[in-house]
């Protein structure tokens, strides 16, 4: 009596060599267009930057802008301060217009 493997050969993928596994690390679900490899690292190294500027951002507004922009965040706690971070990190250039535009209407 000869015993079937659990997984036969034709049931798996087939073997790809390594261009075909490039390429499809590359397409979508559904096999569409490639994207150039210099264009998702240019994607990754700006989404890099982005994110760096807005955690140097986030820690001034954290300190001192959050209470500009709203008066009820000048009592906030330390752990308000720190749950904002992230929003802050993420949104970095709205909350620095607003922070430009809360420093002109004091001075005004």
């Amino acid at each position: 009596m000869e015993v079937e493997p659990a997984v036969s050969r034709s049931s798996t993928s087939t073997i790809r060599s390594g261009d075909d596994r490039q390429r499809a690390a590359f397409t979508g679900p559904d096999g569409g267009v490639p994207i150039p490899y210099p264009v998702a690292e240019a994607l990754v190294i700006a989404l890099a930057v982005y994110g760096a500027a807005g955690a140097v951002f986030a820690v001034p507004f954290a300190l001192r802008g959050a209470g500009a922009i709203d008066p009820a965040a000048k009592g906030g706690t330390w752990g308000f301060r720190v749950l904002t971070l992230p929003g802050v990190v993420a949104l970095w250039p709205l909350m620095l217009v607003k922070w430009v535009r809360a420093g002109a209407k004091e001075r005004s």
